[in-house]
């Protein structure tokens, strides 16, 4: 079923991602990368626009998704996401704020799961979308960089190593993050 409406949505190009890119961050199973990556491979010239693209209607479509949060909360998050889930991105959002956001933003983590709790959990709305362009921006750019210099190539590459390539990226910037926040503590004190 999934496979069906990605070729639906594959055969509009450009259209077809910033729908699904605008749906995914707010309500949609569908992940953009399943349109970005075929389009971007087909006319590598076009790589980075496709990037853009979906960074922009990803970000928009967050904006969508803390709506909802903020209105139909907790039963509608229960819908997307697993209890544990749940559990886990409220600690993310009560440790780390908006770069929990992007860094969602850049893993394989559903990313509907963060922008409805950050609805639910009141981030700031600006802090939402700066994290918003900031992950995704730095997800979707990536790959279509990864598609300009591997060409064919690279979905294979992307589909083999992407998963734990934005785990290791994401624990990286947390441990950064308590660097910087530790020495900026250190330094007031």
């Amino acid at each position: 079923m999934l496979s069906e409406w990605a070729t639906f949505f594959l055969s509009w190009g450009g259209l077809g991602l910033a729908i699904i890119s605008f749906a995914e961050a707010s309500f949609f199973p569908i992940p953009p990368d399943l349109l970005l990556i075929p389009l971007a491979i087909a006319a590598p010239e076009k790589a980075i626009w496709y990037g853009f693209i979906t960074t922009l209607f990803s970000s928009l479509g967050a904006i969508l998704g803390y709506y909802l949060g903020t209105h139909f909360g907790r039963p509608l998050l229960s819908r997307f996401a697993k209890p544990t889930t749940i559990s886990r991105v409220e600690k993310m959002f009560r440790q780390y704020g908006a770069l929990a956001v992007a860094i969602a933003g850049f893993t394989p983590i559903p990313y509907k799961v963060f922008t409805i709790a950050g609805g639910i959990f009141r981030v700031s709305p600006f802090s939402l979308l700066i994290g918003s362009v900031a992950g995704r921006g730095l997800r979707f750019f990536g790959e279509a960089i990864i598609i300009l210099i591997l060409g064919s190539k690279a979905e294979s590459f992307i589909n083999r190593y992407a998963g734990v390539g934005t785990i290791i990226i994401a624990v990286a910037l947390i441990l950064l993050y308590i660097f910087i926040r530790r020495k900026s503590i250190g330094w007031r004190l």
